[in-house]
């Protein structure tokens, strides 16, 4: 699929062809840079977390903003809503750690 547009209709050869592939990587490029930036947000604050399952060592939940949230701990956290200060971000991933 091609999209063409042109410019200015009097001005003659002077159009602008963008491939809806092409769009379609931009348009995905832009969207990760924003999740980056929104999780890069949370960094540094402190929020209540329902952990719901442990994957990999780590207990993973979700925040009152949707963002997944996970953090290592001994205890069986499933179902459990812990206050958890955000330290870093990994891939689309918070990455936390429990207040005592």
């Amino acid at each position: 699929m091609e999209v063409r547009i042109q410019i200015d209709p009097g001005c003659e050869g002077v159009s602008v062809t963008i491939t809806a592939g092409a769009l379609t990587d931009e348009v995905k490029a832009l969207a990760r840079r924003l999740e980056e930036a929104y999780l890069d947000s949370w960094v540094g604050e402190v929020l209540p977390v329902l952990f719901e399952e442990e994957k990999e060592g780590l207990w993973q939940g979700h925040a009152p903003n949707y963002a997944r949230v996970a953090a290592a701990s001994g205890e069986d956290l499933h179902n459990r809503v812990v206050m958890t200060r955000i330290t870093g971000v990994e891939g689309d991933l918070l990455i936390g750690e429990l207040i005592s």
